[in-house]
């Protein structure tokens, strides 16, 4: 499950370089999968994933049409990475 998890936290990282953030840059995310393993992993390792791409959001539910499914060990995985928006971490 920590493995997983740490290529997510990669697919993050390198969706973050290519919506052009700065390092410091705060997101919110949402995750979609059919995998109730990789939704659980996720869910038991949800500080990890905040700590390490800066989100100060993570839902799981319907990302936006422009997400782009990932395979990450089976099931797609589809991540929506957007800027945080001004106020207060969540």
């Amino acid at each position: 499950a920590e493995g997983l998890v740490r290529e997510v936290v990669h697919v993050i990282q390198t969706q973050r370089k290519q919506l052009d953030l700065d390092f410091t840059d705060r997101i919110d995310l949402v995750f979609a999968t059919e995998s109730p393993e990789l939704r659980a992993a996720l869910e038991r390792h949800r500080d990890y994933v905040a700590g390490e791409t800066l989100a100060a959001s993570i839902h799981f539910g319907t990302p936006p049409a422009a997400a782009e499914p990932h395979d990450i060990a089976g099931p797609p995985l589809a991540i929506a990475v957007t800027k945080t928006r001004g106020g207060p971490a969540s």
